[in-house]
């Protein structure tokens, strides 16, 4: 709030609200209504005994409702807002979005998200962006549905994005915060566990789509369309050879110490990812160790071990032995819905899975599973509320509808 003197034979108090409302108080009295103020009958009510104004009723209230039409709530108000009041223009203050409320009246607004102040300390990856804060959310929650390998839950209380980042053996936890920093808005990213370079590809994207800083030349080991530098070509192996070297692995996977089993999950789900060496772990018994973990839930060795089997399910070599076991086909079945951000990613894998094994062995798996849990799965493909994940169920319906 800003007075000055104006010119003129009668001098009066400029007041300033914001940068929309202003209006003058005349020395002599009253309210100048050229400036839509209704008439001071009583010039007590403005005036103190001393004769300098008064400001009284005057309030400036926070808001952080978002301004786009698909986030933003009704206003809260503690008194009565009219209309008119409720669609004054916003301005920013402190890198909040707030409106000014009624000026006489001294009805606020009550806030119903706080954004919390930038943190004594942050971490380098964090990026400072002038854009409007529904803008921000906006380009976060797109740029991470943009990555197909991320998954990810928006608080929007908290303003908190929790993701999670699966490509076969490689795994990301990572928090994604929103904060003021003075005028501005700073996203901060904070890996939480897993693959260090994934994070850094899903941050560099983010940066990007915020355009925080300059776009910079990417580099082999960052560009998000080449996750990782190129390895050497390798010499391919004979089959003896092979079968020796997978011998260890498959030990691992059978071993009772779970950072061993997980290790081999790991490695067998980086070695399904080239379909040449699927006849060769089928013939070595790659798949039923792989079958052997799907219920090991530590440090996700499940998740690593079921995008194994949806890679090696491609094959029909490897079809013949998943459909022959029965439990398994009950547990695909039961994995193919809907479920935490946290494990999307692999029950769109055993969607992938299963539609790859009802294309030719649809009439095993309803006989595996029996008529009426086929039939109660098929009628939930339609309610699934991930894209993906419906998109995988509909093809397995497809082949498994006429067995019913």
């Amino acid at each position: 709030m800003s007075g000055q003197k104006s010119g003129g034979n009668q001098k009066s108090e400029r007041i300033t609200f914001g940068e929309f409302s202003d209006f003058d108080i005349p020395e002599s009295g009253g309210l100048d209504r050229g400036h839509g103020m209704p008439h001071a009958q009583d010039r007590s009510m403005y005036y103190g005994h001393d004769m300098e104004p008064q400001y009284r009723s005057i309030a400036v209230s926070r808001s952080t409702q978002f301004p786009s039409s698909n986030l933003s709530e009704p206003l809260q108000s503690v008194g009565h807002v009219s209309q008119k009041e409720s669609q004054l223009p916003r301005n920013k203050v402190e890198g909040s979005d707030v409106i000014l409320g009624s000026l006489l009246h001294g009805e606020t607004l009550k806030p119903a998200v706080n954004i919390p102040d930038k943190p004594r300390y942050v971490g380098p990856s964090h990026i400072i962006c002038n854009l409007a804060l529904d803008e921000v959310i906006a380009r976060i929650n797109s740029q991470l549905a943009a990555i197909h390998e991320v998954t990810f839950s928006f608080d929007t209380e908290k303003l908190t994005w929790n993701a999670v980042y699966l490509y076969g053996a490689v795994r990301c936890e990572l928090e994604i915060s929103l904060y003021k920093d003075s005028e501005a808005f700073m996203v901060h990213a904070n890996r939480l566990s897993g693959d260090g370079m994934a994070f850094n590809n899903v941050f560099s994207s983010l940066k990007h789509a915020l355009k925080a800083t300059p776009a910079s030349p990417p580099s082999p080991a960052s560009d998000p369309d080449g996750w990782y530098m190129p390895l050497p070509p390798m010499e391919p192996l004979l089959q003896d050879e092979a079968l020796e070297a997978l011998r260890p692995i498959i030990a691992m996977a059978k071993c009772s110490m779970m950072d061993s089993r997980t290790e081999s999950a790991k490695i067998l789900c980086d070695l399904s990812s080239q379909m040449d060496l699927h006849p060769l772990m089928s013939d070595s018994g790659c798949v039923v160790a792989l079958v052997g973990l799907i219920n090991e839930d530590y440090q996700y060795c499940n998740q690593h071990a079921l995008c194994a089997l949806a890679n090696l399910s491609a094959s029909l070599c490897c079809r013949e032995q998943l459909v022959a076991d029965s439990a398994f086909l009950t547990d695909l079945l039961e994995l193919t819905r809907d479920g935490s951000y946290s494990c999307t990613e692999m029950r769109r894998e055993c969607a992938r899975m299963l539609a790859n094994l009802s294309e030719g062995q649809a009439p095993t798996i309803v006989d595996a599973v029996g008529v009426d849990q086929a039939s109660s799965w098929m009628r939930s493909v339609e309610t699934m509320r991930d894209d993906r994940l419906r998109l995988h169920a509909e093809r397995a319906k497809k082949f498994l509808q006429p067995c019913i």
